[in-house]
């Protein structure tokens, strides 16, 4: 799970998903989208709230979101989506991220973030 996985080892979820995605004509601009499933809403609140960068400018998805650096943190339910560019920084934007979030958001099952 990368630098941080202390971390999040720390915060206790359930269940972690990682996936790596990559343009398709430009291989440089990846995206890293981490998926955490905590025990309930409150445990998935504080987790968010952990990690969440102090500064960071709100981002209207799910029950909570925010920009970061290079991508987005979104808390959805128990869920606690991460998905930021990879280095070097910069060539990924955060705007990609997002637009992989609105994908992801689509494809989930309705329900899921309570499963």
């Amino acid at each position: 799970m990368g630098d941080e996985a202390q971390t999040w080892r720390e915060l206790a979820p359930q269940r972690a998903w990682l996936a790596n995605y990559t343009h398709d004509q430009r291989p440089g601009q990846r995206l890293t989208a981490r998926m955490f499933s905590f025990a309930t809403t409150d445990a998935a609140r504080t987790a968010y709230e952990h990690v969440r960068p102090r500064a960071a400018a709100e981002l209207r998805a799910g029950d909570a979101g925010c920009w970061t650096d290079d991508g987005v943190l979104v808390l959805w339910g128990r869920l606690v989506i991460e998905i930021f560019g990879n280095a070097p920084q910069g060539v990924a934007r955060p705007e990609q991220a997002v637009y992989l979030l609105a994908f992801l958001e689509k494809a989930m099952p309705a329900g899921l973030e309570e499963r």
